[in-house]
């Protein structure tokens, strides 16, 4: 369906299932998809309860499976959960990477205080699990949501550019009975003028270069 549409997305993957399913990266990065770090595993997150040594650890050992995995290192971070700690964005920056996407708080993507590192827009209220797995809403008043947030931040786009995030999770939207909705909302959205599908990394590099 992403390629009937045109849209090559950001794939978050943690180390632990890059290396219990190769497989799966192999074909996102066959696609030109871009993968992105997300943690060690789906059930570690990164809090203010680790050191400094044992977080630095963490993000680099990720980032390092997914680069021999995926044949390339990540320029990417999505936490997992949205979790970090207070120190967070300079181990990102430390890294080397790119851009991360942690924070709610803008349409906009912003510099950060730390070098090289810009602060993507990742807005979890059209999460495809907060949305229907815990508010419980119906695949087709999903549809309607994320459709309705579209209509908006398009006709208020900042001339820097407006950015939407849509999560989306194989297991929920890409059921049978669901991913007609997903269809029916891809439609309208790439119906739309002056509207760019592109992957996180390149919607950075596109910021920095911007604001450069």
């Amino acid at each position: 369906m992403l390629d009937r549409h045109g849209i090559k997305p950001t794939v978050p993957v943690n180390a632990m299932l890059a290396e219990r399913y190769p497989r799966m990266v192999e074909e996102c990065v066959k696609r030109g998809w871009e993968i992105a770090g997300h943690g060690v595993s789906a059930s570690q997150m990164i809090t203010s309860r680790m050191d400094e040594p044992e977080e630095r650890a963490a993000i680099e050992g990720s980032l390092a499976v997914l680069e021999r995995v995926a044949g390339r290192r990540p320029v990417g971070w999505f936490g997992q959960d949205f979790s970090e700690s207070a120190r967070t964005p300079a181990l990102l920056a430390e890294a080397g990477l790119q851009y991360f996407a942690d924070f709610p708080n803008d349409d906009t993507p912003y510099s950060t205080a730390y070098p090289g590192l810009t602060a993507m827009p990742n807005q979890a209220e059209w999460d495809d699990t907060q949305l229907m797995a815990i508010r419980r809403l119906m695949p087709w008043r999903w549809r309607d949501v994320v459709c309705e947030a579209f209509d908006y931040l398009h006709a208020e786009a900042h001339p820097a550019g407006t950015v939407m995030t849509l999560a989306i999770h194989p297991w929920l939207l890409g059921q049978a009975h669901r991913i007609k909705y997903l269809d029916e909302a891809l439609v309208k959205m790439c119906a739309y003028r002056d509207v760019w599908q592109a992957p996180a990394a390149e919607v950075a590099a596109h910021h920095k270069a911007a604001v450069a």
